[in-house]
């Protein structure tokens, strides 16, 4: 996945909405082998007068999820507003990486584990995310 801009597709790119409340999509809807970190993905329209016709995406973090707090919705509210199209992404965040690997002898051990929330793979000894739930994943049938 490029660090880059993403295009949307013309679903999003049909016209700017005013109104500040984001689209809410459970990953489930787009993929119905996601069964759990079913909170819905958050999206937000550019409300600018012109859009950029670039894609943030916001990860909330360990523990996070779309929803849940103030700040990753200013956040993504402010980011419309300066003409971007704004994706809040649930994927599975249950597990801090510093837990997962504190005691690994394995310096890559923190890199390995978020490439796997990511792309999808095994994270430690005895837990995998399979492709399906990544990042990577979630986000594309999102934008699809």
């Amino acid at each position: 996945m490029r660090a880059a801009a993403v295009f949307l597709p013309a679903l999003l790119l049909a016209g700017p909405a005013r109104a500040a409340e984001p689209l809410s999509i459970r990953p489930s809807e787009t993929d119905r082998r996601i069964s759990k970190f079913d909170s819905p993905h958050l999206a937000w329209v550019p409300t600018a007068a012109e859009a950029r016709s670039q894609l943030l995406v916001f990860l909330p973090g360990t523990g996070g999820s779309p929803g849940k707090a103030d700040l990753p919705h200013s956040f993504a509210e402010t980011a419309a507003e300066l003409g971007y199209h704004v994706v809040s992404l649930m994927y599975p965040d249950n597990v801090a990486a510093q837990i997962a690997c504190g005691k690994s002898p394995d310096i890559d051990c923190q890199m390995k584990f978020r490439n796997a929330i990511l792309r999808g793979g095994a994270i430690g000894p005895r837990r995998t995310i399979p492709r399906h739930d990544s990042v990577e994943s979630r986000l594309e049938k999102l934008v699809v």
